[in-house]
């Protein structure tokens, strides 16, 4: 096989185009996934009671003191719940516009389910069966 004919048949310009275009692909997940990578915060400094010990044999410093508990005042009023919403009466709307599309979809799958029966069954009895009793016939 020459090459000016293998150039001219069209897989090779697919392999190449689905070369460049995996190439393209995994150029970018790489980029996006550095990106990303750099962006993570460093570890937490460790407790200075979980610190190792000092060298020389020295005890370590003086315990660090707990973190300031915040006050009672500064907590958050209650406002709405995040998400989706419990009230008894939003859940109710919610589950019977539910039921009734879950219905109205499951009434559509009976007419299609009734309609390809109709079908199979008009095929059967108008096309197979006369075929059938005319080859019969034929071979008495």
């Amino acid at each position: 096989m020459s090459l000016p004919l293998f150039l001219r048949r069209p897989l090779p310009w697919l392999l190449l185009a689905e070369t460049v275009v995996v190439s393209a692909l995994s150029l970018a997940a790489w980029h996006v996934w550095s990106t990303h990578r750099g962006s993570v915060p460093a570890v937490a400094t460790v407790p200075s009671r979980l610190a190792p010990a000092s060298p020389r044999g020295r005890p370590p410093g003086p315990p660090a003191s707990p973190a300031p508990q915040p006050s009672a005042r500064a907590a958050p009023g209650a406002g709405p719940a995040t998400g989706l919403s419990t009230d008894p009466e939003f859940l109710a709307r919610q589950m019977n516009e539910l039921n009734r599309v879950e219905s109205t979809f499951e009434n559509l799958e009976w007419r299609a389910t009734r309609a390809i029966v109709d079908a199979i069954q008009y095929y059967v009895e108008r096309v197979v069966l006369p075929s059938i009793d005319r080859t019969e016939k034929a071979a008495r």
